[in-house]
């Protein structure tokens, strides 16, 4: 039980320390067939020599390149991984690349991280997609001290889908590029949401032509088949007139 108590607090303080004053940054890019890439920016100050006695104690790191490559499943390829120190902060970049965005948030399910992957949905309708992330609701304690801890932290996310954003049926902060939803805040703030309550964001796209597209094809067609009409009524044969000799031989002809 001791054990297990030390490991449980050295758990709730390695998670303080790597998220305290963190900077997330997460892109999701995705064409009309659903294939497209990942990429993570993950920055915090380097640590000290008490932080990296717990680093080392609980040895566990949700952005070393092992566990962010660990078992892919098949269809997602990490094609990114490094790591810098620059002005004395650790910056970590991972990027991956996935025919199906579900399959990350199946492969990290039962992470216990909030960050990673965890209620992203990525489904299509007809000639729409919609993409959602959804964030568990905490209770009143979880949320105090995410709120105390965390208040530093400042996490952006960003989407970018195909065809024209569906404004009305998506909720992000700010549009960017006209088809880039982004969502920023701090950990507690985004993810908690009101009273720690959880967070739904969401996106939608319609991916099919537009409406003036269809009317122009339409247009377009309507003259090919006005025209090609025209053509074949000029190439009708006529009736040959009547010539004099023939109406002459039709009065000798006639009756009497």
């Amino acid at each position: 039980m001791l054990r297990c108590a030390l490991i449980l607090r050295l758990a709730v303080l390695f998670s303080l320390v790597v998220l305290a004053g963190c900077v997330y940054q997460e892109e999701i890019e995705f064409d009309e067939n659903g294939t497209g890439r990942m990429r993570i920016v993950f920055e915090q100050p380097e640590l000290n020599l008490a932080e990296r006695a717990v680093f080392a104690a609980y040895k566990k790191n949700p952005f070393n390149r092992k566990d962010m490559g660990y078992k892919l499943p098949p269809g997602v390829e990490m094609i990114e991984y490094k790591e810098e120190t620059k002005d004395k902060r650790k910056f970590v970049y991972v990027t991956y690349k996935f025919d199906d965005l579900n399959k990350l948030a199946t492969w990290k399910r039962d992470d216990e991280s909030d960050l990673i992957f965890r209620g992203l949905s990525l489904t299509k309708a007809g000639n729409t997609w919609v993409f959602k992330r959804l964030a568990k609701a905490r209770d009143k304690e979880q949320s105090e001290t995410f709120e105390k801890h965390f208040s530093q932290s400042k996490i952006t996310l960003k989407i970018t889908g195909p065809g024209k954003l569906v404004v009305e049926e998506s909720n992000p902060h700010r549009i960017e590029n006209e088809n880039t939803c982004i969502w920023e805040g701090t950990f507690p703030k985004l993810l908690g949401g009101t009273d720690g309550q959880g967070t739904h964001l969401k996106a939608q796209y319609y991916a099919g032509s537009p409406l003036w597209v269809k009317v122009a094809i339409v247009v377009v067609l309507l003259v090919i088949i006005g025209g090609v009409v025209a053509v074949l009524l000029r190439k009708k044969p006529k009736t040959p007139p009547t010539t004099d000799a023939e109406g002459a031989s039709g009065v000798a002809k006639g009756p009497a």
